[in-house]
């Protein structure tokens, strides 16, 4: 004999389907709202959602920073057991993770979010970007200016000597240079003949040092590194080139960023990595 089931009539069936879908969509809770609930044996009680928390289950933040100083001290500040700190030499940055995974913490708080940082973002000194961009000047009067306008950062040899040298390429700017030696002493001599007046003219030399040095400092807040420019010249058509090339700049630029990842390692309370996280 074959059972016959007795099915609820259309409607019936219509608000089943339709509380069904209702709970399998996700709904938006009302804080501190008070609700009648059935409680499945013909009565109600009466429930309270809780109110909503006065802060986020977990910290939001970004910070940026621009010296050392700033970042030791926030590091610290708002640093704990699952705190860690990457250095980033490829991006010049260093990344505190505020909220990063412990290793000896309890197991259900050993992974951390990772959505709390602070970033040392190192920026490079108007000097040393000026001197690296001057570079490009080939034009003696242009390069006696800058000379001039820089003198402050020549440590070798004294600023006045160079300074004096650029000054005597501007007063020569009209000169033709006749020809170029190289010295015993590692210098170059210039030889020129200027014009006076439309007559025979006078002549004169000029010598210049094969390289100088210059006290730079590649990062705000950071030390000085005596950086070596190599001093070039050419002579085209009775016109003189000179300009510079500063030498080593990456591994000075390596060692500042070792030198202020030693001092974060020494500020902060926590381990410190090479690399990216």
């Amino acid at each position: 004999m074959t059972e016959v089931l007795n099915i609820a009539n259309n409607s019936e069936v219509r608000m089943i389907a339709e509380l069904g879908a209702q709970a399998a969509e996700p709904t938006e809770v009302e804080y501190d709202q008070i609700f009648l609930v059935p409680d499945g044996q013909g009565g109600t009680i009466v429930q309270r959602t809780p109110a909503k928390p006065m802060h986020d289950d977990r910290a939001r933040s970004s910070r940026i920073l621009t010296n050392e100083v700033a970042f030791i001290e926030y590091v610290n500040r708002h640093g704990d057991v699952q705190t860690e700190v990457w250095a980033d030499a490829k991006n010049n940055r260093v990344i505190g993770m505020i909220d990063g995974h412990a290793s000896n913490a309890h197991a259900d708080e050993r992974f951390g979010w990772e959505t709390h940082r602070a970033t040392l973002v190192l920026e490079h000194t108007s000097a040393w970007s000026e001197w690296v961009n001057g570079q490009q000047i080939k034009d003696q009067v242009a390069f006696a200016e800058f000379i001039e306008d820089h003198a402050p950062d020549i440590a070798a040899p004294p600023a006045g000597e160079l300074l004096e040298i650029a000054q005597t390429l501007h007063g020569t700017n009209k000169a033709e240079f006749v020809s170029g030696q190289r010295l015993s002493t590692g210098e170059t001599q210039f030889k020129y003949v200027e014009d006076v007046q439309g007559k025979a003219g006078k002549s004169g030399d000029l010598t210049i040092p094969d390289e100088f040095t210059v006290a730079l400092q590649p990062y705000i807040g950071g030390s000085k590194y005596a950086v070596t420019a190599k001093l070039r010249w050419r002579i085209n058509g009775g016109a003189v080139s000179i300009f510079y090339k500063l030498l080593n700049l990456e591994r000075v630029l390596e060692v500042a960023f070792e030198e202020i990842v030693e001092k974060i390692t020494a500020g902060v309370e926590y381990p410190v990595f090479h690399g990216r996280p």
